[in-house]
């Protein structure tokens, strides 16, 4: 019986300093997890939002609301294997101040010619409305 509480306090406290790993890490971030609040879409966000410009002509346009750890899997499934090489830069070094399980506003434009691709990004929080990182890329093709 005494081994039987033991193993009862023993647990407990495994599970409690787990959860209060879990609590400091989280709360080690700027951007805190915010995946269960309601924002509108990334359509309705960025067509209000200051400096874009729904007139952009590209060859393909990406604009979607994902939470931060899905980046990467949305660029993935969204462009061909070319484009994802790429657009290496947009996805590899995570914002560490950024929590995966926070809201995040995407939007990517790829001009793509016989001799370049060029890319513009901007990942936007979807809370605050702040710049996470904004960036863009130029690629050449290589001469045969």
């Amino acid at each position: 019986m005494i081994r039987l509480y033991a193993f009862i306090v023993f647990s407990f406290l495994v599970l409690s300093l787990n959860y209060v790993t879990y609590a400091e890490s989280e709360n080690n971030y700027k951007y805190m997890d915010n995946k269960e609040k309601h924002f509108i879409s990334a359509e309705e966000f960025f067509r209000s939002y200051p400096g874009y410009s729904q007139n952009i002509v590209a060859d393909i346009i990406l604009r979607k609301k994902v939470l931060y750890k899905n980046l990467e899997d949305f660029i993935k499934s969204n462009v061909t294997k070319h484009y994802f090489i790429n657009l290496y830069n947009v996805y590899a070094h995570p914002h560490t101040g950024v929590s995966p399980h926070r809201q995040i506003y995407f939007y990517c434009a790829i001009w793509d010619n016989d001799k370049t691709l060029e890319h513009k990004y901007i990942i936007v929080d979807a809370e605050t409305g702040e710049y996470l990182v904004r960036g863009s890329g130029v690629s050449y093709e290589p001469v045969d």
